[in-house]
């Protein structure tokens, strides 16, 4: 390059190119640094987002190490003392250049990867979700599905590619996290249908495989996935990209889709904060700086330790998936399935101080010695809870192998790998209690409150009409009767009870519960505790207990009551409230929860309709039947409405 006579500040170009740059085209004109750098600002600035912090760190100078958008001529080391670039030749198709750029850079954010055998064919791993193959490591289960389903719906379309609004109603079609925070944008299947109609029966998609071969992604697509990735990415998270992550994308990618979820309410920025709470991600650093060191040793030993680390990182993994997907499936409980995924991605977040290169180096699948042992007992599974049971077991066991070894290097990993282990030990009680009481109080959904103050006829007669139509629960609610007199009066109850099959539950007082030998106690916010309570009646009772917002129904799950009381609903004649949480809550615990729950509060067959239609499938009642002129009669049209709602789970909410 030579130093321009007029202008000391512009050079003129040499015939060649610099290295690694394509050729200029005809009509190329000389800018100077910094209007190079001004039009990548402005043309570029979402494809370097889309790098991640090690890319943009890497095209830092855009001078020394820029994509093939530009073309550098060297600059005259008499201009330029330290060999830094001073100006480059832009071509004049500036359209035909910024796609190659795009391009370009696209491909150096998903590289080709070393081909694999696969069914005896040679394949990119890459390529999996265009040739329907699971290779590829990078997408969740749920992802994977919902990109296939996706192509499917191309398919069925005839469309040539598949596109972001295959997608999105793929998203809205599978029971996906990216689902649930569309259904809470209010982007349903009727909404979809009006706003972008696929003009086929997408059920019958969902429902099997089509003839038709699934279509190929798309450009507009694959971008939708270069922003899914970018947005995994920035978790922590780059094997993993789920469906929150994919709706991350689409919201972030133009299209007509991205207008339909702008005008929903979710930006880009909405959708990322939502696919981190749904997901139950968190962006926080760790708390300390660990750093990790190997003691004077052999490198056999140091081996040896990082073979044993990987081992067992993976075995509390896949364990823990096993069980996640219980919560998720069987259960259908969303936050005991957040907190097992917020558990799953602390641990990711502590071995990330590991160097993954070394792990896997030092993994030796073929010599272990312990993949052809087996005992009898881990082949035999008789019901999911055994399932659980043994998973769990299992990522403890390996999450305390993590702790032992993860010592040597460093005593702080050990520390926090013991904490996450206390953990999963209350995760898994939680979990388990609200697998049982789901089996426990099955068919019991009308729990009926008796006193004596509520009730002109008497309690007992009250009692009995509730027992022959059906109430599945009776609880005694004496706040004034003397103890001695409360004590035969719960064991007439108890032989009531017991001979209906009905359980029999004391208010307030546990050891009450234990003299009238009771089924369980129910205690309050203001009285003891679910701990307190369970530490006096044992194990074998069931301990209910009181809430009054979503987050001390999330906390009486994790303490392990059998059920919770959700309320108050509505006024009540038999208790006092300040404030009523009312139907909100009732949805709340609903859509989170499934420890079976009891909303209570002036519910009757006047407004139960209103309480089922928020997704309660059960009813705590007092004046209602207490207080009515023929309380069998009451009971038996509570019932009726249980039945059909119990009947119709997936009706639509109000």
């Amino acid at each position: 390059m030579e130093k321009s006579s007029e202008n000391p500040d512009v050079f003129r170009p040499c015939s060649r190119s610099g290295p690694g740059f394509p050729a200029c085209a005809r009509g190329s004109c000389l800018v100077t640094r910094a209007a190079a750098n001004a039009i990548c600002a402005a043309s570029l600035p979402r494809l370097f987002e889309n790098a991640g912090r090690r890319k943009r760190q890497r095209h830092q100078n855009f001078g020394e190490n820029l994509h093939p958008l530009f073309r550098f001529r060297g600059p005259s080391k008499r201009a330029c003392p330290r060999g830094r670039p001073t100006g480059y030749e832009f071509g004049r198709d500036v359209q035909a250049q910024l796609e190659h750029g795009r391009r370009a850079l696209y491909h150096r954010l998903i590289p080709p990867r070393e081909p694999v055998r696969a069914h005896g064919c040679r394949v990119h791993a890459s390529d999996s979700i265009q040739n329907n193959m699971t290779t590829d490591s990078f997408f969740t289960p749920g992802a994977e599905r919902s990109l296939q389903l996706a192509r499917r719906l191309a398919a069925r379309a005839a469309a040539d590619w598949t596109e972001p609004a295959h997608l999105l109603w793929a998203l809205v079609l599978d029971e996906s996290q990216g689902a649930e925070i569309l259904a809470a944008h209010g982007l349903s299947l009727d909404t979809l249908s009006r706003q972008i109609p696929l003009k086929i029966d997408e059920l019958e998609v969902v429902a099997g495989e089509t003839a038709v071969p699934p279509a190929e992604l798309g450009e507009a697509l694959q971008l939708v996935l270069v922003e899914a990735r970018r947005q995994a990415a920035a978790l922590g998270k780059f094997a993993e990209i789920g469906s929150e992550h994919l709706l991350c994308g689409l919201a972030a990618t133009p299209s007509e889709v991205q207008e339909l979820l702008i005008a929903r309410g979710l930006h880009p920025e909405i959708a990322a904060e939502k696919s981190i709470e749904c997901a139950g991600d968190s962006t926080a650093p760790l708390e300390a700086e660990i750093r990790l060191s190997f003691p004077e040793t052999v490198a056999a030993e140091a081996v040896d330790t990082l073979r044993t680390i990987d081992a067992a990182a993976n075995r509390a993994r896949e364990g823990l998936r096993v069980v996640e997907d219980f919560a998720r499936f069987t259960l259908n409980d969303r936050f005991l399935t957040t907190q097992l995924k917020n558990w799953r991605h602390r641990l990711a977040e502590v071995l990330a101080v590991f160097d993954s290169q070394q792990l896997v180096a030092a993994r030796d699948t073929q010599a272990d010695v312990g993949t052809s042992v087996s005992t009898r007992r881990e082949g035999i599974r008789t019901s999911p809870r055994d399932v659980v049971t043994a998973n769990f077991k299992r990522v403890q066991e390996a999450t305390r192998t993590l702790e032992e070894f993860s010592k040597i290097l460093s005593p702080e990993l050990g520390s926090r790998l013991e904490g996450l282990r206390y953990e999963l030990y209350t995760l898994e009680k939680a979990l388990l209690t609200a697998q049982a009481s789901g089996d426990q109080f099955t068919g019991r959904n009308l729990y009926l409150l008796v006193s004596s103050e509520t009730c002109p006829h008497g309690s007992g007669p009250v009692i009995h009409a509730a027992l022959a139509a059906g109430a599945g629960i009776i609880q005694v609610r004496e706040k004034r009767m003397r103890d001695r007199e409360l004590m035969t009066y719960g064991r007439l109850v108890r032989e009531w009870t017991a001979r209906a099959g009905a359980l029999f539950i004391m208010n307030d007082r546990p050891d009450l519960a234990l003299l009238t030998d009771a089924d369980g106690v129910h205690v309050g916010q203001e009285e003891l505790t679910v701990r307190e309570a369970r530490r006096i009646v044992g194990p074998s009772r069931l301990v209910g207990v009181s809430t009054h917002s979503i987050e001390q129904a999330r906390q009486a799950v994790l303490d392990g009551a059998d059920y919770i009381g959700v309320g108050p609903v509505f006024p009540s004649t038999t208790k006092k409230f300040a404030e009523f949480p009312g139907l909100n809550f009732v949805r709340q615990v609903a859509e989170e929860i499934s420890l079976p729950a009891y909303p209570i509060g002036g519910i009757g067959l006047e407004n139960i309709d209103q309480v089922l239609a928020q997704g309660a499938r059960r009813v705590a009642v007092s004046g209602a039947v207490c207080g009515a002129v023929d309380p069998a009669e009451a009971v038996r049209g509570l019932q009726e409405k249980l039945c059909a709602r119990s009947a119709n789970p997936s009706a639509e909410s109000s």
